[in-house]
């Protein structure tokens, strides 16, 4: 194999590295972080936080999305549901957006 391009550099998963989210919820991204304080989102008593999941996944249904903007749609409800329903994050349905389009 001819490699015409100089490699800049090589990543070995060791098994762990890619194990888990850091949020402990993939839909919690390095976007959200930017409009929600991981803390904060860790004081909310866990109960809480799983109702607001439960009801914002509903947003999530799975099935085949025929286009993109359909699945976009659907992410930014889901990240509306949870601002509406967890109004002690202050995320706002604009950073609902730009983090449903990371």
């Amino acid at each position: 194999m001819i490699i015409n391009k100089p490699l800049r550099g090589i990543l070995f998963d060791l098994g762990w590295t890619i194990f888990r989210p850091y949020t402990g919820d993939w839909k919690i991204t390095a976007k959200a972080l930017e409009f929600i304080n991981i803390e904060l989102l860790h004081s909310i008593p866990k109960e809480k936080l799983h109702i607001a999941f439960l009801k914002a996944n509903e947003c999530l249904k799975p099935e085949i999305y025929k286009k993109e903007v359909e699945e976009l749609e659907r992410y930014i409800n889901f990240y509306k549901k949870i601002g509406k329903m967890l109004p002690e994050i202050k995320l706002s349905e604009q950073h609902a957006e730009i983090i449903a389009c990371d």
